[in-house]
């Protein structure tokens, strides 16, 4: 099964996506609401009232929009690692290693906080690696910072990942003080 995603083809995203149906196929058997915590900012909470009682999605949704998150996220991830070139070649093993983690995780199987903040965070993430060529990154660190600031809106504990911001901007670009507010800015946005 691993060396069909060692190669990079585009058959290859349908194998991944079949892969996946059959990883989650416990997940569509039991289809559930999502999941609400103590944890859970308010935006999250709006989110999802309004889903559900507003739209009146049912947990048949909600189940595809977490497998649609999943697979999304895989194939993100999948793209950060190709194009950072993490490996000899281009190929499709993070994604299928990605499914196989969170299939071990139930709480990553339903609709959660943290499965919509893990989607938000990987888009973070590949915006934080593109700093480094940037020549002029002030769109770039300002959606990084909305986005955090975002993510910080749904999740409680994603408060402890905005100092990520300044972090990535030490590591990756030198000292301008118009980026590192322009960061403030995008994370004051929400």
């Amino acid at each position: 099964m691993i060396a069909l995603f060692k190669q990079k083809s585009s058959s290859n995203v349908i194998t991944l996506l079949v892969y996946a149906l059959v990883l989650k196929f416990p997940l569509f058997l039991h289809a559930q609401l999502p999941i609400q915590q103590p944890e859970d900012h308010y935006l999250y909470k709006a989110l999802v009232s309004f889903l559900n009682y507003g739209l009146g999605f049912g947990p048949y949704i909600f189940t595809f929009l977490a497998f649609g998150l999943l697979v999304g996220q895989a194939l993100l991830f999948n793209m950060v690692c190709n194009l950072q070139k993490m490996y000899s070649r281009s190929n499709f093993l993070p994604a299928m290693s990605f499914l196989l983690i969170t299939s071990l995780m139930p709480g990553w199987n339903v609709c959660s906080a943290p499965l919509l903040v893990n989607s938000l965070l990987l888009w973070v993430f590949y915006n934080m690696l593109l700093l480094y060529d940037k020549g002029n990154p002030v769109g770039v660190i300002y959606n990084i910072g909305l986005m955090m600031g975002l993510i910080s809106l749904m999740y409680k504990p994603a408060l402890l990942i905005l100092p990520l911001l300044w972090m990535a901007l030490t590591i990756m670009r030198p000292f301008y003080l118009r980026e590192w507010v322009v960061g403030l800015l995008g994370l004051a946005t929400p």
